[in-house]
């Protein structure tokens, strides 16, 4: 779209460029003693060529714009094939789709909270046994006058598994975390 200078002779897709410095300083002193509009020369003497400045800085912003979209893009498909080689029924195709990497990873996601929630239910049923067995043989141990054996120390995790919570990762360090300003 081309939109006209404010008091220049013509609405022509380029402005005139005058001869001389001094001819521009003139045109520019008549321009602005009849409208009171900004100067339209640099402090150097230099006209300043609006409509090719604008038409260059934006293509200039078009074409940042669009490396940094390309990248960004590039970017985010070379972390859809990470995704797709750490899944199991994908690590063996070469290019899936974004959307079979996208399905794949929810199942894998929800087979691996299926697979949690038994391991905890498991490991609950365990500890149950263990604490029966435990007090079984103490009784024996009583009986016989030997010392009671204890309960073991176990870890935070061990509590954390058992009850079924979310699983606790460690924080990633290094080049994984500028994904995160996304």
């Amino acid at each position: 779209m081309t939109l006209p200078i404010p008091n220049s002779p013509t609405s022509s897709a380029s402005p005139e460029t005058p001869a001389s410095p001094t001819a521009a300083s003139d045109a520019s002193k008549d321009s602005n003693s009849t409208t009171g509009s900004s100067p339209t020369t640099h402090p150097n003497g230099q006209p300043i060529k609006r409509k090719a400045s604008r038409r260059a800085n934006t293509a200039e912003r078009r074409a940042t714009h669009n490396a940094v979209e390309r990248a960004r893009r590039e970017t985010l498909n070379g972390r859809f094939l990470d995704l797709a080689a750490l899944l199991p029924n994908l690590s063996q195709i070469r290019r899936p789709s974004k959307s079979a990497i996208v399905n794949s990873s929810i199942a894998h996601i929800h087979a691996a909270r299926r697979h949690r929630l038994l391991a905890a239910r498991e490991l609950r049923l365990l500890k149950l046994e263990s604490d029966a067995l435990r007090r079984e043989l103490n009784e024996w141990r009583d009986r016989a006058g030997l010392p009671r054996v204890e309960e073991p120390m176990r870890s935070e995790g061990f509590s954390i598994v058992a009850s079924g919570e979310v699983e606790v990762l460690p924080v990633p360090t290094g080049e994984d975390s500028e994904e995160d300003e996304e």
